[in-house]
């Protein structure tokens, strides 16, 4: 039997179960919605209005985090996914690249997708302050 880090089975864990966690968290967030009831009603709010800015709005966060972090996956395994079906794309190029040690390609079809990964986290970092408020006062 191989040797066990921890970590390998915690992530495809973490992976395989982002449904699960999104679930779980609307389900806090309707928990939440029973606990702000007195303080939305003493504050004059609308109970949906609250739900939605705020209970919903934290609840989002986590989900926002999953699909960030399953979007960085997705765009490691099309590079598989172009290779084994042979489709034409970025990932399918620099590997033909990398078998011809065409450096210039290489290094653009990395850079590419290094700077798509950067702009879709840079995307989930900012939707963080939109779905929640308080992370806009730190």
């Amino acid at each position: 039997m191989a040797a066990h880090n921890g970590h390998a089975g915690r992530r495809a864990r973490f992976d395989a179960a982002w449904p699960d966690r999104a679930h779980d968290a609307l389900r806090c967030a309707g928990g939440c919605r029973q606990r702000l009831r007195p303080h939305a009603r003493a504050k004059g709010l609308a109970e949906p209005r609250v739900f939605a800015r705020h209970v919903l709005g934290a609840a989002l966060v986590p989900i926002l985090t999953v699909s960030g972090i399953g979007f960085g996956g997705a765009l490691g395994g099309a590079l598989v996914i172009e290779q084994v079906f042979s489709l034409p794309g970025v990932g399918r190029l620099v590997i033909g690249a990398v078998l011809r040690r065409d450096w210039p390609v290489i290094q653009g079809g990395l850079l590419l997708t290094a700077a798509v990964f950067v702009l879709v986290n840079l995307l989930v970092d900012v939707l963080y302050l939109w779905a929640d408020p308080r992370l806009r006062e730190r």
